[in-house]
C-alpha cells in the first residue's frame, strides 16, 4: 500500500521535476554575467541543501588567507540580504541581521564576509576588488551574475545517486546534467571506502567525463572530557550529524529541529529538561546552531560546546585550484 501511494506521488511530481529543470537552464541562459578582476571561486551544489559546501568554503578561505579573501554569500534568511552588508562579528544580533552562516563564517576570522541577494551590486558597493586578492562564491553554482575561474560542486557522499531526480519529486535544484558546468566536483563523505561513493563516481563518469572529481573526508572535532552526551541540531541534515557523533561518543539523546532555526525559549528549556532527565554531563551542537543558544546555556551554567567539521582534502585538489587562480592572474 506504501509503495502503490509512494508510485502515485512519484507519477504526479516527476512531470513538474521536468518542467523545473528546464525553467532553472533557461535562467542560466538569460542572466548577465560581469567577470570580476580578481581570481573568484565558486562552491555550490545542486542538492537542496546539507551538502557540506560550507566547510568546504571554509577550507578554501583558511588555505589561502594570505589573499585577504573575501566570502560572498547571499545571506538565506538575513534581515540586510536585500540591501547587501559586510559581516560585522561586533553585532549583537548578528546571525538574524547576517544569517546564521554567513556569521558562523565570518566568526572563523579568515575571512571577510559579505551579504547581499544581489552579489554584483555587493562587489561593487564595498569595493571588494580593490580590497581583497580572492572571491570566493559561497552557494554559487546556479548564480550566473558574477563569472569564475573556479566552479565547484559538492556532492553528499551519502546520498543515493540513483534516486536523485529535481525538485519537488527529489531534491535536486537542476537536473545531473548541469555538472557539466562544473570545473570540478568535490564529493564529501565521513568514510572514503563508503559504497555510495563509487555509484557516485560511476554516475559522474557518464554525466560529466571531463571534469575532475576529489574527495573530501569529513572530521569533526570536540572535547573528549565528558562520558556522556546529549546534542541538538537544527540543520539541513541532522541525521549526517547525529551519526558522526554516533562513531566516536556516547551519545544518549539527540534532538533536531528544522534548518535555519531561530530556537524559541521553550525549546531551549526543553532542551535543558531533556539533557537533565538523561544525565549528559554536556550538550553539543553545531557551529552554526552555537551563538543562538549559547547565552541561554552559559546562563544556566551547563555545558555546551560546537562541533567543528573540517575536510581532508587530497593535494592534486589544491593544485586544481592554483592552476584556476593562475588564469586570473
Amino acid at each position: 500500500m506504501i509503495q502503490t501511494i509512494r508510485d502515485f506521488f512519484w507519477v504526479v511530481l516527476l512531470p513538474i521535476s521536468w518542467v523545473y529543470s528546464w525553467s532553472v537552464l533557461l535562467t542560466f541562459c538569460l542572466k548577465k554575467t560581469k567577470s570580476p578582476k580578481i581570481p573568484t571561486i565558486s562552491v555550490g551544489n545542486i542538492h537542496s541543501g546539507g551538502t557540506g559546501k560550507t566547510p568546504l568554503v571554509m577550507e578554501i578561505a583558511a588555505h589561502y588567507s594570505k589573499r585577504k579573501p573575501a566570502i560572498l554569500s547571499r545571506g538565506y534568511r538575513s534581515k540586510l540580504s536585500s540591501q547587501g552588508a559586510r559581516v560585522d562579528i561586533g553585532e549583537s544580533n548578528g546571525p538574524a541581521l547576517f544569517g546564521d552562516e554567513p556569521w558562523m563564517m565570518a566568526n572563523k576570522g579568515v575571512a571577510t564576509v559579505y551579504i547581499g541577494a544581489n552579489r554584483k551590486k555587493v562587489l561593487d558597493t564595498y569595493k571588494i576588488e580593490t580590497i581583497h586578492q580572492l572571491l570566493i562564491l559561497d552557494d554559487g553554482f546556479q548564480h550566473r551574475q558574477l563569472n569564475r575561474e573556479v566552479d565547484l560542486v559538492v556532492i553528499p557522499g551519502d546520498e543515493n545517486p540513483l534516486s536523485s531526480s529535481c525538485l519537488p519529486a527529489g531534491n535536486l535544484r537542476e537536473p545531473l546534467r548541469g555538472l557539466k558546468r562544473a570545473t570540478g566536483i568535490v564529493i564529501t563523505c565521513a568514510d572514503r571506502n563508503a559504497p555510495q561513493l563509487l555509484k557516485w563516481k560511476s554516475l559522474i563518469a557518464q554525466t560529466a567525463p571531463e571534469v575532475p572529481v576529489f574527495f573530501a573526508e569529513r572530521k569533526s572535532h570536540w572535547p573528549a572530557d565528558s562520558k556522556t552526551w546529549g546534542a541538538f541540531c537544527g540543520i539541513a541534515n541532522p541525521l549526517r550529524f547525529k551519526k558522526d557523533l554516533e562513531k566516536t561518543c556516547n551519545l544518549q539523546f539527540f534532538k533536531s529541529f528544522r534548518d535555519h532555526n531561530d530556537y524559541s525559549q521553550r525549546e531551549m528549556e526543553e532542551l535543558l529538561k531533556a539533557a537533565t532527565q538523561a544525565s549528559v554531563n554536556a550538550l553539543l551542537t553545531t557551529e552554526k546552531d552555537l551563538p543562538k543558544v549559547e547565552p541561554f546555556f552559559r546562563e544556566r551554567g551547563f555545558p555546551l560546546f560546537a562541533v567543528p567539521v573540517s575536510y581532508e582534502l587530497p593535494a592534486d585538489f589544491w593544485a586544481f585550484l592554483e592552476k584556476g587562480i593562475e588564469k586570473a592572474c
